[in-house]
């Protein structure tokens, strides 16, 4: 395989200061030493060689002719891809579907490569580079209005920059100067999902169940995080059954649609308690009923998740990606149960039910020590809530150390919820009294 030349892990100075033209330069042997320039797991201990795979070829000029846009576009390839998903196979839509739509795709082409910008700052605890993301982002805005507003059938390009930008700004929200929060954006994308589901003779590819689950995820955890956003569980659960035995899109997510979908459906039906109790002083009759229908499916979910097999695409990996996905299903339906009893029932931190949820959590992740899982996205609202109820101080310290861990993996958005989570600390309140604009995954 052809080496075009290698990253040293040095900061990106940022448009005009930085020398793009120099950006790859040959492996003198001289390894990485510096705290500034060394991440948590080292991939920058030694000068990376730039690479591109076989089946991305050939290289389009937009990258042979500026070596800073080849060297994001390996490393999102080599690792944000990785780091996106919670266990690694040849079959991560990341590195292999996306990016060859992205040598079709200019908009796409540009969101991969402010991706992959982000991300590497963060790891290596550079100032993001705003002004060569901001040139690459801005173009994308006129063609999703265009989109929204023509006759034209949306395509999986127009689709995927919208949810690509939507996850981007909701990863690294300090990287853009944009007064469009990432609820907006993710308003947008639901918009052009059902633009999407409404049009005649849609051609699903890989791309749009790789597209469409990546907005059901951001969708979900979007919806348990802020009361401002309405999530569309009811729309892209049943289009997302038809993904359901397509190989390369097992890995993405890390759980299953059913976990997605009771987690969906818990937020919303926290939001409906809310409103209802402004209204009436409590939930309907109806309302209640419909939680305990809910309540009795996750805690039977729990169950079914400790005896089933998790099968990865990739033969390879059969026993740890079952460990990895039991592991990750148990910990995203016992945060539901959290979800259900602090904001429906409305039971106490100290409630039994709470706790025996808390220490699932806990035991859950002590399982993924090990894996890439550990450092994932996946994991930041179990953590979160976990973190938020435990009782036991020690416990709270080493949710605390966790959310560390995915922060050194150059996870960007976990800043703002160590931030929070050190809030409701300090101020003894409970999260579900804050009001805040923080991504909880």
């Amino acid at each position: 395989m052809d080496v075009f030349g290698y990253d040293h892990g040095l900061p990106d100075l940022d448009l005009p200061k930085n020398n793009d033209c120099d950006a790859l330069g040959q492996n003198n042997n001289v390894q990485i030493d510096s705290p500034q320039q060394c991440s948590s797991d080292f991939y920058y201990s030694a000068p990376v060689p730039v690479t591109i795979p076989t089946f991305l070829r050939p290289v389009p000029s937009v990258l042979l002719e500026n070596p800073m846009n080849l060297l994001y576009y390996h490393y999102f390839i080599n690792y944000t891809a990785n780091v996106l998903v919670t266990h690694q196979c040849p079959s991560n839509p990341f590195s292999t579907i996306l990016p060859q739509l992205a040598l079709k795709d200019d908009n796409l082409l540009r969101l991969l490569l402010a991706y992959a910008a982000c991300h590497r700052a963060r790891l290596l605890r550079h100032a993001e580079p705003k002004n060569r993301i901001a040139t690459w982002v801005t173009p994308v805005f006129p063609s999703l209005r265009g989109a929204l507003s023509g006759n034209e059938q949306i395509s999986d390009s127009a689709f995927g920059s919208c949810v690509m930008l939507a996850s981007l700004t909701q990863s690294y929200p300090l990287a853009f100067d944009l007064p469009i929060s990432w609820q907006e954006h993710l308003s947008l994308a639901r918009r052009l999902y059902g633009l999407r589901l409404s049009q005649d003779n849609i051609q699903r590819t890989s791309a749009t169940f790789f597209f469409g689950r990546w907005f059901a995820y951001l969708d979900t955890f979007g919806s348990a995080s802020s009361d401002t956003y309405q999530g569309a569980w009811y729309e892209w659960s049943r289009e997302l059954k038809l993904a359901e035995d397509t190989p390369e899109l097992q890995c993405l997510a890390g759980f299953t649609t059913k976990s997605l979908v009771l987690l969906s459906r818990t937020a919303e039906l926290a939001k409906r308690c809310d409103y209802e109790r402004r209204l009436h002083g409590e939930p309907s009759v109806h309302t209640i009923t419909v939680s305990q229908q809910l309540r009795m499916n996750l805690e039977l979910f729990t169950l079914e998740v400790n005896h089933t097999r998790y099968d990865c695409a990739c033969s390879e990996s059969s026993t740890s990606s079952t460990e990895v996905y039991r592991a990750v299903n148990a910990a995203i339906t016992h945060a539901s149960l959290i979800y259900l009893h602090r904001r429906v029932y409305m039971l106490p931190s100290e409630s039994r039910l709470v706790q025996f949820s808390v220490n699932a959590i806990l035991d859950a992740f002590n399982e993924l020590k090990g894996y890439n899982a550990f450092d994932t996205p996946d994991i930041i609202l179990p953590l979160f809530l976990a973190g938020c109820e435990a009782r036991d101080p020690g416990k709270a310290v080493d949710v605390l150390q966790r959310l560390q861990s995915i922060e050194n993996a150059g996870m960007g958005q976990v800043v703002r919820v160590k931030a929070l989570l050190q809030e409701c600390w300090d101020t003894n309140r409970d999260w579900t009294e804050l009001k805040h604009n923080v991504l909880l995954g």
